[in-house]
Order: structure tokens, then C-alpha cells, then sequence
């Protein structure tokens, strides 16, 4: 396939289950290794949910240039002049030529205010909300896991816990919030983008990180109360009631397979034919032309 940026994007995406697969491996080997691993976890499920943001904006923008005969006329006139690369323009008016919908009112934060919500035109500025929201979980990842793990090489064990319970629940609504803002740009481009299988890409993503979100509490629920998976030899010698050492030993090697699964249904929902040479830019770049729409929009208002 041609190399461009979609190629990249694409190819990124298969580093999501590596990455797992390496610091899960490497955590039964040495248990220890466990909050370094998290830290790798966490930025690489960060950056696969970033990098899906990205490839809706080029999909958008692909399939808005694929359809040039049903653009309106502002995308039509900036296409023909030969500025393909307002690709800020092209995906608002894309989006748009769809009608108003209740871009707010989706998983799993909108379905509490589905009746306050009222179908409307996303904005340039809406769209740029949707980018942070996502970029958000990146930064904190970044932040609270490399505290966490500061934490855990310096503080008392009494303390390293609670830092280790904040940092859980902070990332964990950093994380819904993350889900919030990718699921508006899913809901915003699930027709448009009907034929590239959006729905696939994204239940590829999400489907190995709540299963092992969930398989955590199931272990816990399963040692602690009837025994199974209880191994001697996992169990600390001072500690034996401990089964931190069991739970995480369980917990990586089931994950592990789990990749296995996840790199099948990354391979399956971003096939390499998708990849096209179209003229693509960084979503840095996009963001930047969103705010000059959303400035010369905004301009009339105040004067």
C-alpha cells in the first residue's frame, strides 16, 4: 500500500495488542514489574484511542472528497480552488450535509440528559471539544501513572496505596470522559462512514479493555471467595491471606490471550486495502483551521 499518513495511523493501531501482549509477558515473569507495565498500558490504550480519533477525521475527510458531487457549495468552491487541505471544512460540512442530531446524547455519559439535548448542526467549536475530551485521557495517563509509580518506589506501602486508589479513579473517569467525546465523532460520522465499518473499528478498540476491565473483578470475586486459581507457589510466604501476587499473575496471563483476539479484530477492522494516497493532514493542524472557522464565525456576533 501506498505510504501516507493513513498507512501510519493504521499500522499504529497493531501496536495497541503488542504492546499489551509484551508488558503482560513480561509481568509473569517478573510481578514486580507490574506498575511499569501499567505504564505502558495505559499511554498505548491512550494513544490507540487518539489515533481512532485521527482516522475518523481522514475517513471524513476522505469520503467528503469521494462525494464531491453531493458537497455544498462552500466545500465545493474550496475543493475546486485547490484547497484540499481545509480538511477542517470539508468534515463540518461533511457532517452537516446530515441534518441536526443529538450529537450529545450518546454513551456513556449523554443517555443521562437524552431529553435535555435537541438536534442541531455540530460546530467547529463542538469539534474541537470532542479532541480534547480525548486528548485529555492521554495527558493524565501520562501523569498519574508516572506518579503512581514514583509513588510506589518512594512512599510507605500504607501510603503508595492511597495514591494508587486516587490515581485508579481519576483515570477511570478520564477514561469515560475519553469514550464520551469518541463516541459524539462516532455518532457524528456513523452514516457518512457506513461503508468503512466505523462500528467494527470501534468495537475492535473498546472490546479487549472491557473485558479485561471486567475479567479483574470477576478474578477477585473468584479467589477470594471460592478458591480457584489459588496457586501455592504465587503466594507470599509472610502473607499468605495476600492475593495481590495471585490476582496480577491471572490477570496479565488471561490479558495475554486476550491479545491474541484483540490483533485479529485490529487486522480485520483496519484492512490495508482502506489505505488510499489521498492529501491528509495532522489532526494538530485540523484543530487550528476548526478554530479560524470558529473565529471568522464568531466575529459578526460581537461587532
Amino acid at each position: 500500500r501506498p505510504l501516507c499518513m493513513q498507512r501510519g495511523y493504521y499500522r499504529g493501531m497493531l501496536f495497541f495488542p503488542m504492546v499489551w501482549a509484551v508488558c503482560c509477558w513480561a509481568t509473569l515473569f517478573c510481578p514486580l514489574a507490574r506498575p511499569l507495565a501499567e505504564l505502558f498500558m495505559g499511554q498505548i490504550e491512550a494513544y490507540a484511542i487518539y489515533s481512532f480519533l485521527v482516522i475518523l477525521f481522514m475517513l471524513v475527510s476522505i469520503e467528503a472528497r469521494q462525494r464531491r458531487p453531493n458537497q455544498s457549495d462552500v466545500a465545493m468552491e474550496s475543493m475546486q480552488s485547490g484547497d484540499l487541505s481545509n480538511m477542517g471544512l470539508i468534515v463540518i460540512q461533511a457532517v452537516q450535509d446530515y441534518g441536526p442530531q443529538r450529537y450529545f446524547a450518546v454513551p456513556p455519559l449523554g443517555c443521562f440528559f437524552y431529553r435535555c439535548c435537541k438536534p442541531h448542526h455540530i460546530s467547529a467549536k463542538q469539534l474541537l471539544w470532542v479532541s480534547r475530551l480525548v486528548k485529555q485521557f492521554g495527558v493524565l495517563q501520562i501523569f498519574f501513572n508516572s506518579y503512581f509509580l514514583w509513588a510506589r518506589l518512594t512512599l510507605l506501602p500504607a501510603q503508595a496505596l492511597r495514591v494508587e486508589k486516587i490515581s485508579e479513579a481519576v483515570l477511570k473517569v478520564s477514561g469515560v470522559v475519553a469514550m464520551y467525546g469518541l463516541f459524539i465523532m462516532y455518532k457524528a460520522t456513523h452514516d457518512l462512514l457506513h461503508n468503512w465499518n466505523t462500528t467494527r473499528k470501534f468495537v475492535a478498540l473498546k472490546v479487549v479493555i472491557v473485558v479485561s476491565t471486567l475479567q479483574g473483578k470477576l478474578l477477585s470475586w473468584l479467589i477470594s471467595s471460592t478458591g480457584l486459581f489459588t496457586t501455592k507457589c504465587l503466594l507470599s510466604k509472610e502473607h499468605p491471606e495476600d492475593m495481590h501476587r495471585l490476582l496480577t499473575f491471572w490477570s496479565c496471563y488471561f490479558t495475554l490471550l486476550e491479545t491474541v483476539v484483540l490483533s485479529l479484530l485490529i487486522i480485520k477492522a483496519f484492512p490495508a486495502h482502506e489505505v488510499t494516497d489521498y492529501p491528509l493532514k495532522n489532526l494538530d493542524l485540523v484543530e487550528l483551521e476548526l478554530r479560524q472557522i470558529d473565529e471568522r464565525r464568531s466575529v459578526p456576533s460581537m461587532a
